[in-house]
């Protein structure tokens, strides 16, 4: 007797829908084990499975095997079988879980360009600019790291002071000992201040960055 594959879908379909929620290992487990059933399910119901399944990845911060679905739960949500205004939540959901992944995998680029894609799409959802603000402020500009460079160098003369003041001055030339502890204390808050000073701008600007953005897309 030939096996029915549509009602061993049904069935399929019926058993996520059943999973409790936040059951994200269940969900994962039934996916990874009736992946040919899902398959045969109608577009609207393999849609609905996907996105749980990928829901369910990113729950469990399985990131790595997000990146590598997520791209067929956004073909399906934009499929001319789904019509404009019920795959829109899912390919919100989609692109956002693609950029967290992105931002948690350190591709800052990428999560930044997607975020601010979400935000032109829906501008009044505080979680795609937080995510935004996160993913600009870890992609550091160039003046971030040349700033940072000149703390570093800065940080050594401090260190370099010490050792001088500890081997040579103290020792020899007690009468100097104020001045030298003056300047390694001046070299070592510079160093703090040229990093505090910097990262605080970066974080400014992002922040900035996001909002006119955010205007923007209220505006259009």
């Amino acid at each position: 007797m030939p096996t029915d594959y549509s009602v061993l879908s049904s069935s399929v379909y019926i058993a996520f829908r059943s999973i409790p929620k936040k059951g994200w290992n269940e969900v994962i487990k039934l996916y990874e084990t009736k992946s040919v059933q899902v398959a045969l399910l109608p577009t609207p119901k393999r849609l609905d499975v996907l996105h749980m399944y990928v829901e369910s990845l990113h729950e469990i911060k399985d990131y790595l095997k997000l990146q590598e679905v997520v791209g067929e739960l956004i073909m399906l949500s934009l499929s001319d079988e789904i019509p404009v205004d019920v795959g829109r939540p899912y390919y919100e959901d989609a692109l956002f879980w693609k950029a967290d992944a992105s931002l948690n995998l350190m591709s800052y680029k990428e999560s930044t360009n997607i975020l601010q894609q979400l935000i032109r799409l829906n501008p009044r959802e505080r979680m795609y600019a937080r995510k935004l603000v996160r993913a600009t402020y870890n992609d550091k500009p160039n003046y971030v790291r040349k700033f940072k460079a000149v703390a570093v160098v800065l940080f050594f003369l401090s260190a370099a002071v010490i050792l001088l003041e500890i081997m040579i001055v103290k020792p020899f030339y007690g009468m100097h000992t104020a001045s030298v502890e003056w300047l390694r204390n001046m070299l070592f808050l510079s160093a703090l201040g040229t990093v505090a000073s910097v990262e605080l701008f970066h974080w400014l600007n992002c922040e900035l960055k996001v909002k006119r953005l955010i205007q923007s897309a209220l505006d259009s």
